[in-house]
């Protein structure tokens, strides 16, 4: 296309979206915004965009600032200190001039006189601030479509209204974005779910990864450091549960979502800030958050109830656990009765094969549930995921037990074939045998356990979700029986001749201590 040198796409993503929105800063002119008229000066050339597309960028997108057109409240921009983040954020494009693309920058910072830039030194640099204290100074070369940089602006470092106005923005503004949304092909329930997702709450909670102070809390269990006042205002006991809300692109654009949770040790640690937490990596990793680093990851806490029965068999099963993603079992899910895991996971626990395992996960205490009229399963389902991320506060504990086999070749040859049959298997939660790596994008998932229809209904578990796992005791018991009968004979025979090897009186006492040392040298083996 000739002159395409002198176009650029602009990738918008706040309420830009809107293409009536965005006309404005082409024309000039003033639109009615949900009750709000906005007024803009357009640009030198008043030519329509040539073109637009809906895409996705991978930036986190935030809120920010204080704007008057917008109730004096906060308005969207893009972090883009770093890509590593499974939000990635909604963009569309326009296809416009490159003089009009520095002319909308100038009137979405109050109107200043448009600035020139260097394209090479942009996408050498990959940002440049042109307005280093405005709040949308800063241009960022994000790609190329068809040989034309596709560019987008956001806010400087050095702008100072980044760290106000880090609450809920103004209804007006997120309807605007919402029904940019729904123009861009999105039903109102993604577009809603998409924005819950990001926007700003006082339960935001910041990620850290724990230290050495937190993990020596730890014993066989995964820990969450937190300060005495983050553990009293969210009601938290001896375990918390952290969530983190994910979604996912299907292949026809449609988005999935998922509350994903899991459930550490509380650790007390008075130098976190009270809006902060201390999350283990396996437990970030658990809930979709990228497995190394910690930067810009927020979760939100609750409660965990167990019963009075479910802490004492806590106690009384010691032993590692492990942290595993459910899925499917195989073949087609009919396998009843056992759970599948690989053989390092069982070494790790110290089971065998054929040995029962508890299988325990957090099931959310929802509030009053609200009508749903008739929307179809799968809005009822996102419904549902946006009441618990907003809403649920506290979970229960729900546990099982089952018996434990490895993979064979034979679980691994159906599964391989089952993701063949299913085309949308590699971008979908619905998927059959969902690659949890490729739809979560992390780089190192954790084990999966395969579990029939029957115990992922127990535990209120769907593919994905995660569970905790450990072997059982009474098992660790039996399969330690021989070694306990021989530490019980030994024992037994050295404390009668220690003590008075004529004196049968001291029998029964023997007896006691031979059975208390030999239980306690067999679980510290088993151990």
């Amino acid at each position: 296309m000739d002159g395409m040198e002198e176009y650029v796409w602009y990738a918008c993503y706040g309420s830009n979206l809107r293409a009536a929105r965005f006309g404005i800063y082409i024309s000039g002119g003033s639109i009615e915004v949900n009750g709000h008229t906005v007024t803009e000066t357009g640009c030198r050339d008043t030519t329509p965009p040539r073109e637009s597309v809906i895409t996705r960028i991978p930036y986190r997108l935030f809120f920010a600032g204080r704007f008057a057109k917008w109730e004096d409240k906060s308005a969207a921009f893009l972090d883009t200190t770093y890509k590593d983040h499974n939000l990635q954020t909604i963009c569309r494009m326009y296809l416009i001039t490159r003089e009009q693309f520095t002319d909308v920058v100038a009137q979405e910072n109050g109107g200043v006189a448009p600035a020139h830039f260097e394209m090479a030194d942009l996408k050498e640099k990959g940002y440049i601030d042109l307005y280093p204290q405005l709040p949308y100074g800063r241009l960022v070369f994000v790609d190329e479509r068809d040989g034309v940089p596709i560019l987008t602006f956001t806010c400087p470092d050095g702008w100072p209204g980044i760290t106000e106005g880090r609450e809920r923005p103004s209804e007006p503004y997120v309807e605007v974005i919402r029904s940019g949304l729904c123009e861009c092909g999105y039903s109102r329930i993604d577009a809603t779910l998409y924005l819950e997702a990001r926007m700003p709450s006082e339960d935001d909670l910041r990620v850290v990864s724990t230290g050495e102070r937190h993990r020596k809390h730890a014993g066989e269990d995964y820990v969450v450091g937190m300060s005495s006042a983050t553990k009293q205002k969210y009601g938290i006991g001896s375990v918390a549960v952290v969530k983190f809300l994910v979604e996912n692109e299907c292949k026809a654009g449609d988005l999935e979502w998922r509350t994903l949770t899991a459930c550490g040790k509380t650790v007390i640690d008075d130098s976190l800030p009270e809006n902060t937490v201390a999350v283990d990596q396996t437990l970030r990793n658990a809930i979709g958050l990228p497995y190394r680093s910690t930067l810009g990851q927020s979760v939100r806490l609750a409660a965990l109830e167990r019963s009075a029965k479910q802490a004492i068999g806590d106690l009384l099963r010691p032993g590692q656990r492990l942290m595993m993603r459910v899925n499917m079992a195989a073949p087609l899910d009919m396998e009843k009765s056992v759970c599948r895991v690989s053989q390092d996971a069982l070494k790790v626990m110290r089971a065998q094969e054929g040995e029962h395992v508890w299988i325990e996960r957090c099931v959310p205490i929802m509030p009053a549930q609200t009508e749903q009229g008739a929307d179809p399963a799968q809005e009822a389902g996102d419904a549902r995921e946006l009441e618990e991320w907003t809403s649920c506060a506290s979970y229960r504990l729900q546990d099982v037990h089952i018996r434990a086999y490895c993979m064979d070749d034979k679980t691994e040859e159906s599964i391989a074939v089952g993701r063949e049959k299913s085309e949308e298997d590699e971008t979908s939660f619905r998927g059959l045998y969902p690659d949890s790596e490729t739809i979560l994008k992390l780089e190192n998932d954790l084990e999966t356990i395969r579990l029939d229809r029957y115990y992922r209904d127990l535990l209120g578990a769907d593919v994905l979700d995660t569970v905790k796992v450990k072997r059982r005791l009474s098992d660790r018991l039996g399969s330690e029986a021989i070694d306990f009968g021989l530490v019980f004979v030994l024992t037994i025979f050295a404390a009668i001749m220690a003590l008075n090897q004529d004196n049968m009186a001291i029998l029964p006492i023997s007896l006691v201590i031979s059975a208390v040392a030999a239980i306690v040298l067999t679980l510290i083996k088993s151990k």
